[in-house]
């Protein structure tokens, strides 16, 4: 991952301009999962920009006019932008609630998107751990 990017996405998710949501890149409440930050970011970025990223009025980013939109998973571009290795990226979950009691599995492995989506990690452990392991 490029280090400018992971700098202004751990920011991003930390700074409390963006609220957290669960199961979509962008949900209708206006919140967003961890990767539809990093969406956003790309669709105000100058490359996002020329290449005409946005979100429709149905919360699906599209990575520019002619593409499909998408609501849950990372589009491969945004991924290519940030420098790779998001969305195959295991994070180690550490002392967290899972399913209403506490897990005490240290090294058991979780995507971004899971750690998102199935724990009670908020922005800021989830950018500390974006910090640390990408």
């Amino acid at each position: 991952m490029h280090k400018q990017i992971k700098t202004q996405w751990v920011k991003a998710l930390t700074g409390g301009k963006y609220k957290q949501g669960k199961l979509r890149l962008r949900t209708d409440e206006g919140g967003y999962c961890c990767l539809g930050v990093l969406c956003d970011m790309y669709a105000k970025s100058p490359e996002g920009k020329k290449k005409g990223a946005y979100w429709d009025e149905s919360n699906l980013f599209h990575t520019s006019k002619r593409t499909d939109g998408e609501r849950t998973d990372l589009p491969s571009i945004v991924e290519k932008w940030a420098g790779g290795g998001i969305r195959s990226a295991k994070l180690k979950l550490g002392r967290v609630r899972l399913r209403g009691r506490y897990s005490s599995v240290s090294d058991y492995p979780v995507t971004l998107m899971g750690l998102n989506d199935d724990t009670k990690v908020g922005f800021r452990g989830i950018a500390r751990r974006i910090k640390a392991e990408l």
